[in-house]
């Protein structure tokens, strides 16, 4: 009898581990066997990177700053601290090999611990000398663009702008009008990114928000 227990409990610990093996294997084999790299991207289009309106967004931005140019990246509005709105880890890894620079590295590692103070510095205000170094770091590190955005769950068109570094400053820069049609990236013309309609997602404009925080002087990579 005690035999007999002891099998049906070992059956009852292996049978999830039996079932979770069986599962995998099967979506590996359905979605990941033979399957371009695409393709398996188009499975996972739930994940926050891989959202389409993002992907246009990167596509454009891609079209339009040079393989190898730095941009500085850095959230004008925090609506969330939510992991899945730290959009500027998926900027690193979709505008490659564009270099992603943003404000206060040390801090931007995106954990649990670090992101909302990462958050917290980026919305600090800046004051008159630290707005100056800010300048001075951009123009030492050479870089020549910037990406605003919105930290939101769902991102849109409106989530973010791409501007130009000029003489004093930053202009917006228009963006074609690329559409993420089923892993197909299709342009369909120039039109002004600042303008450019979202899903509803963000009705905010990062033109209307000054710039904030501490010294850009880091690299992501």
């Amino acid at each position: 009898i005690l035999g007999l227990v002891m099998l049906l409990a070992s059956l009852i610990l292996v049978a999830p581990a039996v079932g979770f093996i069986g599962r995998y294997s099967r979506g590996f084999f359905t979605v990941r066997v033979g399957k371009s790299a695409l393709e398996q991207r188009l499975t996972m289009l739930g994940a926050a990177p891989f959202k389409p309106r993002f992907l246009e967004f990167c596509a454009a931005v891609n079209q339009v700053v040079p393989a190898g140019d730095r941009i500085l990246v850095e959230p004008y509005r925090v609506v969330t601290t939510a992991g899945r709105a730290r959009w500027y880890i998926y900027l690193n890894l979709e505008l490659h090999p564009r270099q992603v620079f943003v404000r206060a590295p040390e801090l931007a590692s995106g954990t649990l611990v670090d992101y909302p103070r990462w958050l917290n510095e980026t919305q600090r205000p800046l004051g008159l000398v630290e707005a100056i170094e800010l300048d001075n770091a951009v123009d030492d590190l050479g870089i020549r663009w910037r990406i605003r955005y919105s930290a939101v769950l769902k991102f849109a068109r409106n989530s973010a702008t791409l501007e130009r570094r000029v003489k004093g400053g930053w202009e917006p820069v228009a963006l074609p009008d690329v559409r993420f049609d089923y892993g197909k990236v299709v342009t369909l013309g120039a039109a002004s990114q600042a303008s450019a309609g979202g899903d509803g997602a963000d009705t905010g404009s990062p033109t209307d928000v000054q710039p904030q925080s501490a010294e850009a002087r880091g690299e992501i990579r």
